[in-house]
């Protein structure tokens, strides 16, 4: 039976959405400083928000039986408000402060509207409409076996460019596939983003369920344990953790168990802390600019923490005035 309260709101997953956005702000700040072993582990765990967020969605869309079109048309919204909004940053990084040529500023600048990201963090934006749109015709054309299969290649390819790039460094197949990350950018694109909405929609037809849920934390205390593991292994082989393996196990099992988890908080909390997390998400990265501009700093708890605490303030402050002033809800 389906844990919901107040008509199919799943309190648990906004609840999850919000320290998910807290998370990302993490993440980019680097709030143990950037470079340090500490920031790696961190960093390491502050991934799970995005993979989170990709299949709390494709979760949601199917579980309440999504209309593809709605659900593209909002997020490309979202996108050109944010576009807009952040017109005079996506310039600067782009055209002013970059030492490489106009053409190729241009090639990466219209790569960014296509698969990857212009304004910061947008790639989200786009991987979320692309990734869902392309596994919903997907599951209409091939059986769920071969979706399967599609999703865990596409993962797989996202991985030599991150963690796993130990597997290529040193071999022939550096150089095509670094050709290859340049164009597609898997590990910031609807390619990873894929298997999560696969994910997401296999939870919403009950294919991955834990029952009793004692079976589902043992489940994700496995699925930590293989993280630890291979973020051990893979830690010095590059320096970075976008995608991992673990991360594929780790988030479906989180999402499954949040998602029939009853919060105690009334329908209206719930929807203010769905909305507060997309906001705390898009807003974020121009605060931690120039307040990183403002302390001469690029990483730090500092940092952190004038970053987290505007983006909160602003989100509130957007939420609340959107009651009154609709225009600002196609901010969320």
């Amino acid at each position: 039976m389906d844990r919901t309260t107040h008509q199919g709101t799943y309190t648990g997953l906004d609840v999850g959405k919000i320290v998910a956005a807290i998370l990302v702000v993490t993440l980019h700040t680097h709030a143990l400083g950037q470079g340090s072993s500490a920031d790696f582990w961190l960093s390491a765990l502050c991934r799970i928000a995005v993979p989170f967020f990709f299949i709390t969605s494709s979760f949601l869309f199917y579980k309440r039986g999504g209309d593809i079109r709605k659900y593209v048309f909002r997020i490309l919204i979202l996108y050109a408000v944010w576009f807009v909004l952040e017109a005079p940053l996506t310039y600067n990084k782009f055209f002013v402060d970059t030492d490489k040529s106009l053409p190729y500023n241009l090639a990466l600048f219209t790569r960014g509207l296509l698969i990857n990201s212009t304004f910061y963090v947008s790639w989200f934006l786009t991987a979320s409409w692309q990734g869902m749109l392309l596994v919903w015709w997907l599951s209409k054309k091939i059986s769920s076996k071969w979706l399967v299969v599609i999703g865990i290649l596409c993962f797989l390819s996202s991985l030599p460019g991150t963690m796993w790039y130990g597997l290529i460094a040193g071999t022939p197949a550096r150089q095509p596939y670094w050709l290859f990350n340049m164009m597609l950018c898997p590990a910031n694109s609807f390619i990873v983003a894929v298997p999560y909405c696969i994910a997401g929609k296999f939870l919403a037809e009950g294919r991955i369920r834990f029952s009793p849920r004692w079976k589902g934390f043992a489940a994700l205390a496995a699925a930590l344990l293989v993280c630890i593991l291979e973020l051990a292994i893979c830690k010095d082989s590059y320096w970075m953790s976008d995608t991992y393996l673990g991360l594929l196990l780790l988030s479906p099992i989180l999402v499954a168990l949040l998602s029939e988890t009853d919060v105690p908080i009334g329908k209206e909390t719930s929807k203010c802390l769905r909305n507060l997390s997309t906001l705390i998400y898009l807003c974020h990265w121009p605060f931690m600019f120039f307040i990183s501009k403002a302390l001469g700093q690029s990483s730090g708890w500092r940092l952190y923490l004038l970053t987290l605490a505007a983006s909160i303030v602003f989100s509130v402050l957007v939420y609340l005035l959107s009651k009154r002033i609709k225009a600002l809800r196609y901010l969320y």
